[in-house]
């Protein structure tokens, strides 16, 4: 077996890892790189190897530096399977879309600023487009957590609970290559214990070779906890004051905390229920496939949906903002 590193090695984002094993060829994870506007572009655009190579794709979970140029692997030429969980599959879809668009939307950009400078270069084309995107995710194949599958003659791999965000996964393979087995483990990215909705990461066991994130490695964290009160005694001043709370928040994974606990709060700890409103439509997308996969959520989660008697993401006083002339009618 042999391991290439094509990113998130020496860098942070853009994970994207080939295996040559008996003869074939493994992609762990294709992400973007995310950086200045021209290096980025530059390293997302082309690949160090052909894309037609490639056998199979094994992707750990949906954030962009992880899913993101899947859509220009297979724009490139790749036709296999790509395998994920399946909550990972239904979000990996939207955030691969929601990137093709802002893609397009970033080359028209430059081309009309290039254009008003009166310069006269080539139009920038988009690494991909929305089109693109829908063209990978017709390629997924989902699967559950803990089911064995061959991606690869002579290799078995299962997907174990990360706790990262939602159908986030470490991969597992057992490699047997020469007569020779190998236990090999690939994290991901890593959640932390106790996080709200997911269940906590499992960590690995008799593995001979260990491909891991660290980007935190060296950083202790706050029980979730600590989080969770200083958020209630915010937003009960705030709103105790009369004022409104405006919480900038990433459209996948806190966006969905920050809707549980703002539930959790009116529902068991006494705050006053107020109007709540998420108004991103990547992040109403996102919520949607959330409430799709619910096998997905802890043990706590499920017990507070049951007394709640009502969704995790979902309860009275919440909307989600579906249109241009509702999000304009906020503000």
């Amino acid at each position: 077996m042999r391991i290439n590193f094509h990113g998130a090695a020496h860098t942070v984002t853009g994970s994207q890892h080939l295996l040559e094993i008996n003869g074939h060829r493994l992609l762990l994870d294709c992400g973007l790189y995310q950086g200045r506007r021209n290096e980025s572009y530059a390293r997302n655009l082309s690949f160090a190897y052909d894309p037609r190579s490639v056998d199979a794709v094994i992707l750990s979970h949906a954030h962009i530096d992880h899913c993101g140029n899947l859509p220009n692997l297979v724009k490139h030429g790749y036709e296999g399977p790509i395998f994920a969980v399946r909550a990972t599959v239904d979000l990996a879809a939207i955030m691969m879309a929601d990137s093709g668009r802002i893609q397009e939307s970033d080359a028209a950009f430059v081309n009309k600023k290039n254009l008003a400078r009166g310069e006269h270069v080539a139009l920038v084309e988009p690494l991909y487009t929305e089109t693109d995107a829908i063209h990978a995710a017709a390629l997924f194949h989902g699967v559950d957590y803990d089911q064995a599958f061959e991606p690869l003659p002579g290799v078995t791999a299962r997907f174990i609970e990360a706790g990262h965000i939602l159908g986030s996964a470490a991969i597992s393979l057992e490699v047997e290559e020469k007569g020779r087995k190998i236990r090999f483990w690939f994290s991901g990215d890593i959640g932390r214990y106790k996080l709200p909705l997911l269940r906590d990461p499992i960590l690995p066991q008799d593995v001979d070779y260990l491909l891991m994130e660290c980007t935190y490695g060296d950083k202790p964290h706050d029980d979730p906890m600590l989080a969770f009160e200083e958020f209630h005694e915010i937003v009960a001043h705030t709103i105790k004051r009369g004022g409104k709370v405006i919480i900038p928040a990433f459209a996948v994974g806190r966006t969905q905390e920050l809707v549980y606990h703002l539930n959790m709060m009116m529902y068991a700890n006494g705050l006053t229920p107020v109007p709540v409103f998420v108004d991103s439509p990547l992040a109403v997308n996102a919520s949607t496939v959330f409430t799709k996969h619910p096998e997905c959520f802890d043990a706590e989660t499920r017990w507070f949906v049951q007394q709640a008697r009502h969704p995790a993401l979902d309860f009275k006083m919440l909307t989600y903002v579906h249109s241009v002339e509702e999000s304009k009618a906020l503000n």
